[in-house]
């Protein structure tokens, strides 16, 4: 109770690229052609993904058919306007009115063929940025799968950016770091290990913690903290590499240090209910 020692949290996460983009289905199709490949580098506006959507083929064959139709209309109606049969002022005015609709309807197909043809270039999904796929194997589990309109695809990153840590820090422990954060005048200092270089310590420091709590997988329910590192100093960066953390909370006594989780336990379960 009376020996001070350091109070750290520890935490999982692993280490990502701060610039990451999600490539999107912009519409409804299936997947036809896969052509991103993880770590394949990538400039912006590459074709990452080709769709196909049958309905929309048919929708864009349909809308020129009938445009072209109507235009032979117009041309059949112009011609009798200026043949040279006089017509008589009721079938000039009954022709005119014809050639009026025929025109209104031929805009609005053309204007519905040339929305139909931007969506169809839509389905040859593109990079949003300059970098690299770091999606594990795309091919397959996108290939010949029909997807939805705003399902994500693929990620892309840029590597030769900043990187960080994204820590998934237990729910039951981010009181500990939001309280240290708060008195604490300068960023919480963090230590942190690769999984691929056990034993070799690294350090950096928090630069954000989320206000939401959310679930994750193998992780439960827990808050997302960012932690800023310098990349020059790590060895090998790997998208997606975990990492082991230890957050600094400051000074507390050596047996609350040993024994924080117990007597958190304790508070929750026992205490709690008398």
């Amino acid at each position: 109770a009376l020996v001070p020692a350091d109070f750290e949290v520890q935490a999982r996460g692993t280490l990502q690229p701060v610039v990451r983009q999600k490539v999107f289905a912009p519409i409804d199709g299936v997947v036809v052609d896969v052509r991103a490949r993880h770590g394949m580098a990538v400039a912006q506006d590459d074709v990452l993904v080709a769709l196909r959507n049958t309905e929309l083929d048919l929708e864009i064959a349909d809308l020129a058919g009938r445009r072209a139709a109507t235009s032979k209309q117009m041309q059949s109606l112009r011609r009798a306007m200026l043949g040279e049969n006089r017509l008589s002022v009721d079938e000039q005015n009954r022709l005119s009115g014809q050639l009026v609709q025929l025109e209104k309807t031929w805009e609005s197909l053309d204007r519905q063929h040339a929305l139909c043809l931007k969506k169809r270039a839509l389905l040859k999904v593109a990079s949003p940025i300059q970098g690299q796929v770091i999606t594990w194997q795309a091919e397959q589990r996108l290939a010949r799968r029909p997807v939805r309109q705003g399902q994500v695809l693929l990620t892309v990153a840029d590597p030769a950016g900043p990187w960080r840590l994204e820590v998934d820090l237990p729910e039951d422990r981010t009181g500990h770091v939001a309280k240290a954060a708060q008195q604490q005048k300068r960023p919480l200092p963090v230590e942190f290990m690769l999984a691929t270089e056990p034993g070799h310590a690294y350090r950096g420091q928090v630069e954000q913690i989320d206000g939401v709590a959310e679930v994750r997988n193998g992780v439960g329910n827990s808050v997302r903290v960012n932690v800023a590192i310098d990349k020059r100093k790590l060895g090998s960066l790997r998208p997606g590499a975990a990492v082991t953390t230890k957050i600094y909370c400051g000074k507390r006594s050596l047996g609350y240090v040993w024994l924080h989780d117990l007597v958190a336990f304790i508070q929750a379960k026992v205490l709690f209910y008398f």
